[in-house]
C-alpha cells in the first residue's frame, strides 16, 4: 500500500482482522485512517472496538482519549470522560495528563488544563506534545514568554514531527 491510499490500507487493515478477528492494533489502525479522512463517527467507532478487543488496556483507551481531543470531536463529555479515566487509572501517566489537560482546555478550563498539564510536562519532560499544548495554554494566558519556552522546547524534542511542526506553527503566531 503506497502513502495516501488511505482505502486501500483500510482494506488491508480489515483482511488482517480476518485471519487475527480480535487485534486491537488492527482495529486501531482501521480507525486511524477514518480520522485521517475526519470521518470521526467511524473512527470513534473503532478505536471503541479497539478498547474492546484490548481489554481496555490503557494505551487502546489513550488511542481513544488522544481520538477525542485531536479530532476536536466530542471532547464534552466523551473524551473528557475518558481522559479522566486514564489519570483514574495511571496517576503517573504523563500522556493520561496531557490528554485531560488538551481537553480541560477545550471544553473551557484553562486554569486546570495547565495544572494537568504541568503535570503532564513533571512526569514525562521529553513529552513534546505536552510541551506543545502547555505552551498554548500559557499563549492564551498571555504569558508569552513562557509559551516561546515551551513551544521552542516541543520542536527540540520533535524537530520533524507533527508536534515540533505544530509548535513551530503556534510560535509563530506570537511573533
Amino acid at each position: 500500500v503506497e502513502y495516501g491510499e488511505l482505502q486501500k490500507g483500510r482494506d488491508t487493515f480489515f483482511e488482517a482482522l480476518t485471519i487475527d478477528p480480535n487485534n486491537p492494533a488492527f482495529a486501531a489502525e482501521i480507525a486511524a485512517t477514518y480520522q485521517v479522512q475526519a470521518a470521526y463517527e467511524e473512527a470513534e467507532e473503532w478505536f471503541q472496538v479497539a478498547v474492546d478487543f484490548s481489554g481496555n488496556d490503557f494505551r487502546f483507551v489513550l488511542l481513544l482519549a488522544q481520538f477525542y481531543v485531536d479530532a476536536e470531536y466530542e471532547v464534552d463529555p466523551k473524551g473528557l470522560r475518558v481522559a479522566e479515566q486514564l489519570v483514574d487509572a495511571d496517576p503517573q501517566s504523563a500522556a493520561a495528563w496531557d490528554v485531560l489537560g488538551w481537553a480541560l482546555f477545550l471544553t473551557g478550563d484553562v486554569e486546570g488544563a495547565e495544572e494537568a498539564l504541568a503535570t503532564a510536562i513533571e512526569l514525562g519532560p521529553g513529552l513534546a506534545r505536552a510541551h506543545a499544548h502547555y505552551g498554548t495554554v500559557l499563549a492564551r494566558q498571555g504569558k508569552t514568554d513562557l509559551a516561546r519556552a515551551e513551544f521552542e522546547r516541543a520542536m527540540q524534542l520533535d524537530p520533524f514531527g507533527p508536534w515540533g511542526a505544530f509548535a513551530s506553527r503556534s510560535l509563530s503566531l506570537l511573533d
